[in-house]
């Protein structure tokens, strides 16, 4: 394999195909501009305005778009990323420098996006998260694809001393194919694409209402009116949403996981997929906070299961940077968690459940007013309706039921091991020494009955809430977690 080599105490510049996405970027942020100078343009064919007016108007969109590019431009030319005294600087602006030092073993992750134009160009924007930060810490535009590559390598490895990088090959022990992405695209959840699809629709009813001043939906209601609903109508319509909701699924899962590859090494996991545009991000292991995997019903049969790793100053709201990985086999679960934590509790632990109280208060204080309120609320329109709102008790009852039986959980000296779920499953994997702090909360009820529950918070921002367990048994977890934090090398 040819060895790649870069001098990374030398500052680096951005590749001359950054001009290219500074001029798209200028375009963006300018298309109401844009927009205006076409509808004057049509005003202008229609004896609206004159040719003066539409000269000056033509010399103001210019010189914005100008001034618009002369930030990025700036940014552009003086941009400089370089290693020194083993940390990431990068250095911005022209008349106002802004340096930014970013110690490399605080560095979590390093996300490579390469859109068609990336790829034509041979570049990629280059994304590098800390902890501690909601937002990117660092985002470059459009660097050589093969500088992206070498600073991902170098910083997966931290070495003490950094002169040159050489990229080495992991091993990839994950591929999503054709048939996989088919797989999953069955076991998609298709009530939830339904109700995107939904939404969306709802959405635009109302932008053509505010747009046009029609009411779409009474528009809609006046024309259903009109249809005759025998039984091939109702069954056409039913297999409709069905090819639409089985196809929104499909397309979702293919941006998702579209050529999807995972390489492993004794340093972490680098990750790439993508349809549209490539994304590449490198997992360090020592800032994996947790790690879940879950699965629906559907994918419980099929045996998939969704493995999703939380890193330390993980943005959550952004849902494109996070790390779902589809599982088809239990041994490549294994050895995926097997570099963030070797044992599952699970194995060498006995399980614990919660109270039973769990399942009948929630159906008992939160459910049962909802339902009994619109059952009240709706048998005065028509009492048939009330069938409605006691299916739902039903519903939720059984559902309390379920998920008090299966909520379990394995904890030993090292980690703990949660499992959960009605009709999928979800399992999470936490080390006690990625433990930030723990919360203890009691009520009235859960005191006289000697429980509490126990919510333990990491840098992964997610917290995992273990309810309506014994006092004494969260104290000891909690004293574990104390442990694990002060002396996380003596076990």
């Amino acid at each position: 394999m040819q060895e790649k080599q870069f001098d990374w105490h030398t500052p680096q510049k951005l590749s001359p195909y950054a001009f290219l996405f500074i001029v798209g970027k200028v375009i963006k942020q300018s298309w109401a501009f844009l927009l205006l100078f076409v509808g004057s343009k049509i005003l202008k064919n229609n004896g609206g305005a004159d040719d003066k007016t539409m000269g000056y108007f033509i010399c103001l969109v210019g010189g914005f778009i100008v001034v618009m590019s002369i930030p990025h431009v700036i940014q552009y030319l003086r941009l400089r990323i370089f290693i020194k005294d083993n940390e990431l600087v990068v250095l911005k602006g022209l008349f106002t420098r802004k340096v930014i030092n970013i110690p490399i073993n605080k560095i979590q992750s390093v996300h490579a996006v390469q859109s068609y134009l990336h790829r034509f160009t041979e570049t990629c924007e280059l994304k590098i998260e800390t902890a501690g930060e909601e937002n990117t810490e660092v985002e470059i535009k459009a660097i050589d694809q093969e500088k992206a590559y070498a600073l991902q390598e170098l910083l997966k490895n931290k070495p003490a001393t950094i002169d040159t990088i050489t990229t080495a090959e992991p091993e990839t022990i994950l591929g999503v194919g054709f048939w996989d992405i088919l797989k999953l695209s069955i076991s998609e959840n298709h009530i939830k694409t339904f109700l995107l699809i939904l939404a969306y629709l709802l959405t635009k009813m109302d932008d053509v209402r505010n747009l046009f001043g029609i009411d779409t939906a009474k528009k809609i209601n006046q024309e259903a009116d009109k249809i005759n609903y025998t039984t091939n109508v109702i069954l056409a319509f039913t297999v409709t949403i069905l090819v639409i909701t089985l196809t929104v699924s499909f397309i979702r899962v293919l941006l998702r996981f579209y050529n999807m590859k995972l390489k492993i090494s004794e340093k972490g996991f680098e990750t790439e997929w993508g349809f549209l545009q490539t994304q590449r991000k490198l997992l360090i292991k020592e800032n994996i906070q947790s790690i879940t995997w879950k699965n629906n019903l559907l994918q419980k049969i099929l045996g998939i299961k969704i493995l999703r790793v939380f890193m330390a100053g993980e943005k959550l709201t952004n849902p494109t940077l996070w790390i779902r990985i589809p599982i088809m086999r239990e041994r490549l679960l294994e050895q995926i968690s097997s570099i963030y934590q070797s044992i599952w509790p699970s194995q060498v632990a006995p399980a614990n459940g919660i109270d039973s109280s769990y399942k009948w208060r929630n159906t008992l204080i939160i459910v049962t007013p909802l339902a009994v309120t619109a059952a009240v609320i709706v048998y005065f329109k028509s009492p048939w309706l009330t069938l409605i709102p006691l299916a739902v008790l039903i519903y939720f009852t059984i559902s309390n039921i379920i998920l008090q039986h299966n909520y379990t959980f394995w904890f030993h000296q090292n980690s703990i091991q949660i499992v959960k779920g009605v009709w999928g499953r979800e399992q999470t994997l936490l080390n006690f020494k990625n433990v930030q702090h723990i919360e203890i909360k009691t009520s009235p009820f859960l005191r006289a009955h000697h429980l509490c529950t126990i919510i333990l918070h990491s840098a992964g921002e997610t917290p995992f809430t273990i309810p309506y367990i014994p006092v004494a048994q969260a104290n000891y977890i909690a004293n574990w977690c104390l442990v694990r934090v002060e002396f996380p090398e003596t076990m």
